[in-house]
């Protein structure tokens, strides 16, 4: 009945149950559908795929199963669409390359199989792409790097997700501002020229399968915060020109097989508040970490330095 309703908002009311009923297809005024954090379940109806007008549409944190309908691809004006935090299950259609202006697309924390669509390419409008935590496969597709307003992917969590860091890191636009890629089956080494994205602030390859040295080029990303390379194969030295991440506040480099010792050039690392190197081959003194002004969490277990060093009024962990 509610044929003019523009705005259809449930937020937040656990207590309600039941169904999306296939009637939310006749509101075709409705621009946006809100409904997170509420005990609904069943599927999400076809019908929504009438709502051409949709510019925001939300549903999770729920009980929520079945598929993506395809019908979402008909949604063309379509700016933010959040399908998250529920219960899904088959592949992410193709017809979202259909969503040319969406800006912001979540499907994070659902049970999502298959590859990451190359549609997604399609999208030059796209800011944010998170399906962290689901059941992907495959590579991440190089077609992203066509978005030229990508500033967030995360595609942490799915463990099945391949192919190198190399191709990944290169296909990515140089606006990119956060990255989280952990918790998959990434592999290759880092290459020289990740030091393009250089106003990148979150950067985390963690318990991945990446191999190789730290490249130097590392050192040009002035504007990270976060570092997370924990849980991997690399080797060799860390680079000196690590110092001059002067931004970052979290560096983990742990359980990897680095070698060499500590460089005075980390002392450059004036804004680290957590470090951890533990489960690596370093050697010599960590005394001189010591000096790192706003330095709150230290752990270096598992490696071969000789002493403490006057370490203090640090959480330590040796």
């Amino acid at each position: 009945r509610l044929t003019m309703l523009g705005n259809f908002m449930l937020d937040n009311n656990i207590p309600l149950t039941g169904t999306i009923p296939t009637e939310v297809g006749n509101m075709m005024r409705c621009v946006e559908f809100f409904v997170i954090g509420v005990s609904l379940s069943g599927t999400i109806p076809t019908e929504l795929g009438n709502l051409r007008s949709m510019r925001f549409l939300a549903v999770g944190f729920q009980k929520m199963q079945g598929i993506i309908p395809t019908e979402i691809g008909h949604l063309g004006v379509m700016r933010i669409l959040i399908v998250a935090d529920g219960q899904l299950t088959g592949t992410i259609p193709t017809e979202v390359g259909n969503l040319v202006s969406c800006n912001v697309f979540f499907l994070g924390t659902n049970s999502l199989t298959g590859m990451i669509p190359t549609e997604f390419g399609n999208i030059r409008t796209l800011f944010l792409l998170r399906v962290a935590d689901n059941a992907l496969v495959g590579p991440v597709p190089s077609e992203l790097g066509n978005c030229a307003s990508l500033s967030s992917l995360s595609v942490f969590g799915n463990e099945g997700l391949s192919g190198e860091v190399d191709s990944l890191l290169n296909a990515l636009p140089t606006q990119l501002v956060e990255l989280s890629a952990g918790a998959t089956s990434i592999g290759g080494s880092i290459p020289t020229t990740v030091g393009r994205l250089s106003i990148l602030e979150k950067l985390d390859l963690g318990q991945n399968q990446v191999t190789g040295r730290l490249p130097s080029e590392m050192g040009r990303m002035s504007r990270l915060v976060e570092l997370d390379l924990q849980r991997n194969q690399l080797h060799g030295t860390i680079p000196t020109e690590i110092g001059r991440l002067r931004a970052a506040t979290h560096l983990d480099l742990s359980f990897n097989n680095l070698t060499g010792t500590l460089a005075l050039e980390l002392l450059g690392l004036t804004s680290l508040e957590v470090l951890n190197m533990s489960s690596n081959m370093l050697s010599g003194t960590p005394g001189l970490l010591a000096y790192l002004p706003v330095l709150r969490t230290l752990s270096v277990f598992d490696n071969r330095f000789t002493g403490l060093g006057g370490i203090c009024g640090v959480s330590f962990s040796w």
